[in-house]
C-alpha cells in the first residue's frame, strides 16, 4: 500500500501537473487545506459518519459500482453478493437499509450512473480496502483542495484581499462542508469545476493550443463526473470564441482554431466511455440511461404545477401507462436484462418528455423562469443579506476592465449551470441546489474580483494595497 502511495506522489510531481501547479505550495495554502479538512472531519465525527454507509439513496449505487470495479467484474451491480451486503446488514439495526437489502441479482452491467466517482472510489478500495471512512476522507480532501484552488484564483485576480475573501466564504460554506462528508459526486464535481476554472482561465491568459488541449481534457472529464455537464460543451467554446474574438489579441480565425482543438479533445476524452454505453445498451445512448427518467421528471404536468421542481413519481406513472398500452412488452419484462430494461425505460421516458413538450410549448418559458428563479433564490443557505451582498459583488466584477475576458470566462460557468437546471430540474428536497453547488466557489471568486473593483473605484489611493 505504501509503494502505491509513493508512486502516486511521484506521478503528481511529473511535468504534466507542473504545467499549472507552482513549484512550491505556500504555507497559507497548506493551512487553508488543513483547516477545511479538520472542519469536515469534525462534522463527520459529530454526525457519526465514520464507518457505516450513508442513508439510502444514490450512495449505495456508487458503492456497488466501485465494489464491482475493484473486484474486476466491470461497471455494474451484483446486489446479491454477500461481501457487498455485509456492511449494510451490520449497520441495519434500526431497519434503515431494509429497502437496499431487498435488492437482489447477480452481476449486471449498467449505464445509468457516470463513471468518474465510482472509479475514484474503486481506486480508494484498491489501496486501502473497502472502507467508508477512507471513501469519505477522499471526498474531504477533494473539497478542501477545491477551496484552496478557488482561493488561489481569488489571489491571482484580486490580490490578498481576494484570497482572504474566497477562503473565508468557502470555509464557512456549510453546504460545501456537509456534502464533502457524503458518498456522493458533489465533492468530486466541486473539485473538478475548480480545477477546470484554473486551466480554463490560463487559456484566456495565453491563447495557446497547449491550454486548449488541457481545457478540453478537463471538460471531457467533467462529462464523466456528471452527464449534465454536456451543457458546458455548448457554452464554454461559444464563450471563448466570442470573448477571444472581441477582447483577445487574436485574429478572426485563431479563436475558432483553438475552440476546435478544445472541442475535439473534449469529445475524444470521454469517447471510450460513450462507446462503451452504446455497446452495452446496443443502442445509441452515449450518455447512458439517466437522461430518460430525468427528462420525464423535468417535463411533466406535476413539474409545471410545482414551481418547476422535478416530478418524483412521473417516471413510474409514464412507465405504467406504457406497459398498459403495450402488453407484449409487459410479458417480455422477466426476460429483459439490467441494461436492456434500463434502455427501455430511458427510451420511453424521452418519448414521453418529447410528447409533453410538443403539447405545452406555450408553457415552456414559464417553466424555465420558475426553475431559474427558484434555483438562484436557494443558491446559498445563508442569511439573505449576505447572499445579496455576494451576488451584488459578483455582478460588480463586470465593472472590471483590465481583465474583462477573465471575468466573462468565469461568468460563463454559472451561466452554463443555470442553463443546465433550466433544461432539467432541481429537487425540492435540497435546501442548497446540488447542481449549482460546484459553482459556489466560482461565484466567490467573482465576488472577490467585484469587491476589489469597488474598492479601487471608490478609493483610488488604496488600489496598490488591494492589488498586492
Amino acid at each position: 500500500m505504501l509503494d502505491r502511495m509513493i508512486r502516486w506522489v511521484r506521478l503528481a510531481r511529473t511535468r504534466v501537473l507542473a504545467s499549472f501547479l507552482p513549484n512550491r505550495i505556500p504555507i497559507h495554502a497548506w493551512l487553508l487545506f488543513g483547516v477545511n479538512c479538520f472542519l469536515a472531519l469534525h462534522l463527520m465525527r459529530a454526525e457519526g459518519r465514520w464507518l457505516c454507509p450513508d442513508l439510502p439513496g444514490d450512495s449505495q449505487d456508487y458503492d456497488s459500482l466501485a465494489f464491482n470495479l475493484c473486484a474486476g467484474r466491470g461497471f455494474g451491480h451484483s446486489w446479491s453478493d454477500p461481501v457487498w451486503r455485509r456492511p449494510y446488514v451490520e449497520c441495519n439495526t434500526d431497519g434503515r437499509f431494509n429497502d437496499i437489502l431487498k435488492r437482489s441479482g447477480s452481476y449486471q452491467p449498467t449505464a445509468y450512473r457516470p463513471p468518474a466517482f465510482p472509479a475514484m472510489l474503486a481506486g480508494v478500495y484498491y489501496c486501502f480496502g473497502r472502507s467508508f471512512l477512507w471513501g469519505r476522507l477522499a471526498n474531504v480532501i477533494l473539497g478542501a483542495l477545491a477551496i484552496v484552488i478557488a482561493a488561489h484564483l481569488g489571489k491571482r485576480y484580486a490580490g490578498w484581499m481576494g484570497w482572504w475573501m474566497v477562503a473565508l466564504l468557502g470555509t464557512t460554506d456549510r453546504a460545501l462542508r456537509v456534502y464533502s462528508t457524503l458518498y456522493l459526486t458533489e465533492p468530486l464535481a466541486v473539485f473538478m469545476v475548480a480545477l477546470f476554472a484554473l486551466v480554463y482561465l490560463r487559456l484566456y491568459e495565453n491563447y495557446s493550443p497547449k491550454w486548449a488541449v488541457w481545457t478540453g481534457v478537463l471538460l471531457g472529464l467533467l462529462l464523466l463526473v456528471r452527464p449534465f455537464f454536456i451543457v458546458f460543451y455548448l457554452v464554454i467554446p461559444s464563450c471563448f470564441v466570442f470573448v477571444a474574438g472581441r477582447l483577445g489579441p487574436l485574429g478572426s480565425r485563431r479563436p475558432w482554431v483553438l475552440a476546435g482543438i478544445l472541442c475535439g479533445v473534449a469529445v475524444a476524452t470521454p469517447l471510450p466511455w460513450l462507446v462503451r454505453n452504446c455497446v452495452v445498451l446496443q443502442a445509441f445512448e452515449p450518455l447512458g440511461t439517466q437522461s430518460g427518467p430525468t427528462l420525464t421528471k423535468a417535463y411533466h404536468d406535476e413539474a409545471l404545477s410545482s414551481q418547476g421542481y422535478c416530478a418524483e413519481g412521473a417516471m413510474n406513472q409514464v412507465w405504467s401507462q406504457f406497459l398498459d398500452a403495450h402488453q407484449e412488452i409487459r410479458q417480455q419484462l422477466p426476460t429483459l436484462t439490467g441494461p436492456q430494461l434500463e434502455k427501455f425505460k430511458s427510451v420511453v421516458g424521452k418519448q414521453a418528455a418529447i410528447h409533453w413538450v410538443k403539447g405545452h410549448l406555450h408553457t415552456l418559458p414559464t417553466l424555465f423562469l420558475q426553475r431559474v428563479r427558484d434555483h438562484w433564490s436557494r443558491y446559498f443557505k445563508r442569511s439573505e443579506r449576505l447572499q445579496l451582498l455576494v451576488l451584488l459583488l459578483a455582478v460588480a466584477s463586470l465593472w472590471h476592465k483590465s481583465n474583462r475576458s477573465i471575468v466573462l470566462a468565469l461568468w460563463s460557468l454559472p451561466l452554463a449551470s443555470t442553463l443546465m437546471v433550466m433544461l432539467t430540474f432541481e429537487s425540492p428536497d435540497y435546501a442548497t441546489p446540488r447542481f449549482h453547488l460546484p459553482l459556489h466557489l466560482i461565484v466567490y471568486v467573482l465576488a472577490a474580483i467585484g469587491l476589489r473593483e469597488v474598492v479601487v473605484r471608490l478609493f483610488p489611493r488604496k488600489a496598490a494595497l488591494v492589488s498586492a
